[in-house]
Parts: C-alpha cells; structure tokens; sequence
C-alpha cells in the first residue's frame, strides 16, 4: 500500500514538473488552463498569466498633471466613461504649491478632470472634494448614485499648508489629529458634475479597532447592494503593511472585518497577499467574472512593482509566488523605442470597459528628473479588438 501512493505522487509530481498548471488556479484566474499550459485571458500574458499585458504608449503620453498651476497629484481613481464618450476622471491633486510628500495629509484634494481619450491627457473642470483625500476610488451603486471611498476626512482650509508664502507654516491638524491620511471615509454625488459630499467620515470596520493606520480603501459593490471595503493597515513602524476585507449590507455600512482565511504568511490573521504590499485595487474580468485584487509591493526604484491576489468571491483569495513578485514594473516603454524608469509608481488602477475586459492602468509616479514632482501615468493594456 505504501508502495502504491509512493507511485501515485510519483505520478502526480511528474504530471506537475511537465506542465505548467493543473487548474484554473495555476494560472491565477487570469485564464484556463487547457492540456497542461494556461491560455491567458485578453490582458494577461506569462507561463501563469501572471504578467499585465501592457502596451506602450504614444512618447510624451500622461494622464493628469496641473501643469499650469504646478499642483502635484497623487493617483486618481479608474476614469468613468458617459454616454456622450467622455472620459471623468477623479485624481487627488495638491494644493498650494506643495509637493505631495510629505504635505498630502493636509493639502490633498479630489478634482474631477475630462478627456475624449481614454489615456488622456485629462483637463480640469471643477474641485469634486475638498481636503483630504487620499487614493480615491469611485464606484458605481446599484441606483447609479457615485460613491467614493478615500483615505482622509474633512479638514478646513485654515490648516491646509501654503507652501507658496514667504514663511511657510506646519498646520496643527484637526483636533484629535495623529494622521489624517489613517482614516476611511466615503462621499456620494449623483452623477460626474456634481461635487462630492461626505456621509461618512473616519470609521473603523467592526473588529479592526486595533489595526494601525487604516487607509487606501477599495470597494465592490453587488447588484444587490452588498459591499466589500478592503484596505491596508502596518505596523506603527509603517512596516509589515497588510491587505484586510470587510463585508457590508450597504455601501454606507456597517462595516465588519472578514475572519475566514489566512492567504498570507502569518497564522492569526486574514491577510491578503502577504506582508509589505499596499494600495489594493478591487475589479472583476471579463469573460468568468473572476475578481482581481491589484497591489503596489512598496518598492521603490527600478524593478517590479506590482503585486496581484484573486479569488472567485472576493472573500476567500489566493496568491502565488510569480502573483506576489512580478505583475508588472516601474518602466513604461514607448511607441518610439523609448523608455522611463519612474522611481516611484504606485496605487494601480484598473480601467474595466462594459464588458469586463482591462483597457488601461492608471498610477501615481514622481517624473524620473525630479522626485518632488508627481502626476497620474496612463498605460493602455492589451485586450480584444473593441
């Protein structure tokens, strides 16, 4: 008998080394896995489907950047698409002439900006929120009302910070404050032109009272209206960041931490993706409805910088080493041959078109020449002819 299941796993590891998946799961539910090797969903190239498919872009290409007033943003939210082929996007821009780090949990603010193409560049039309907002996400409910959800809360502009005076002064914060951008909040607007108003400030899921910092929320909303809110926490030190998931009937809350697996290496806690990953982007593909969950790995410089966990509820997720270590980098190639190396691209977005298929990632970079200025990149991704 010990004989016959030695065979047996002999069998099955040999099956294993001579091909590159057994499941759909092998190959991260990017793709199918058909006669042992993964056929990737439009998007998603790689032995596992683990690599963003991205194409490179026209030279000079960009999404957002106030060039005019020399405001600096920080990420955006995926841009929304209107009947009329206008693109709206959402990005954080600073305000009085501050550099983003380290005045962002003060001077941040939420502007609605337009464009006809999908990948910009985006112009602005009107402040949709003011201060302080950090890594938007904006999400359509079920009634078709916008919801936002953002790290930061309602702060005056008394203690915004004017970096353009002679003597510039450090504001104290709100009262109680210890970090601002540790805080998550939601805002609803009826429709793209309308600015955002706050309906729920600074709350804390059920059960995550003692997490660090909670910040950089994503959200999904069900046809029904059930929500999932995810969002990251660290240590006090800033180190060992983590990826948590909270359920709601509605998306205006209760908000309760989710307890039912460990995806990452810890014991006692349900972390997804492992430690020192942030800025979780939430999204369901085209053509099985599976859900993706994008990540920024905190690195900085040259190198890989994305991280991506998925799951086939938005509950239970899964990773893999190559989902974990190489998704996508911080270079953008272009049309001409050319290339930029960003120091910093961070808080990915994923455009989904109608029909569920990738078309374009949006992040936050600093420029290559001058790590004090930051702005949205675009990037279109591969996918099936329109």
């Amino acid at each position: 008998m010990k004989m016959e299941n030695f065979l047996r796993l002999s069998i099955l590891l040999t099956a294993r080394l001579a091909c590159s998946c057994l499941t759909e799961l092998d190959c991260e539910l990017s793709g199918v896995c058909t006669s042992g090797a993964c056929v990737c969903d439009p998007g998603w190239t790689g032995t596992n489907c683990e690599l963003l498919d991205l194409v490179p872009n026209p030279p000079g290409q960009l999404a957002y950047h106030d060039v005019e007033d020399k405001w600096d943003s920080w990420g955006s939210s995926p841009p929304l698409l209107t009947k009329d082929g206008v693109y709206h996007l959402f990005a954080t821009r600073d305000i009085a002439g501050c550099p983003v780090v380290p005045d962002y949990t003060f001077n941040q603010q939420l502007v609605h900006a337009t464009s006809r193409n999908l990948l910009g560049p985006y112009e602005f039309q009107n402040v949709a929120l003011h201060q302080v907002i950090i890594n938007p996400h904006v999400v359509h409910a079920p009634d078709g009302t916008l919801v936002l959800f953002y790290a930061g809360e309602p702060v005056p502009d008394s203690l915004a910070k004017n970096c353009s005076a002679p003597s510039v002064r450090e504001p104290p914060g709100p009262p109680g404050y210890v970090n601002d951008g540790c805080v998550l909040s939601i805002a609803t607007s009826p429709d793209v032109n309308t600015p955002f108003t706050a309906v729920r400030t600074n709350f804390t899921p059920a059960g995550a009272e003692q997490l660090f910092c909670r910040t950089n929320p994503t959200a999904f909303i069900f046809s029904n209206g059930t929500t999932l809110l995810y969002f990251r926490s660290a240590e006090s030190t800033g180190g060992n960041e983590q990826i948590w998931v909270s359920t709601a009937p509605h998306y205006t809350g209760p908000y309760t931490l989710v307890h039912t697996q460990q995806v990452g290496p810890t014991s006692n806690s349900p972390l997804i993706g492992g430690l020192n990953n942030e800025d979780p982007f939430i999204y369901r593909t085209a053509p099985r409805g599976r859900f993706i969950l994008m990540m920024h790995m905190s690195h900085w410089g040259p190198g890989w910088n994305g991280a991506k966990a998925f799951s086939y509820d938005g509950i239970t997720w899964h990773t893999s080493t190559t989902s974990l270590s190489r998704v996508w980098n911080s270079t953008v190639s272009y049309t001409d041959g050319t290339s930029i190396t960003f120091r910093r691209r961070e808080e990915p977005k994923i455009f989904v078109d109608a029909q569920g298929y990738m078309r374009a990632m949006f992040n936050a970079v600093t420029d290559p020449k001058n790590n004090e200025i930051s702005y949205v990149m675009s990037q279109a991704i591969r996918g099936p002819p329109k």
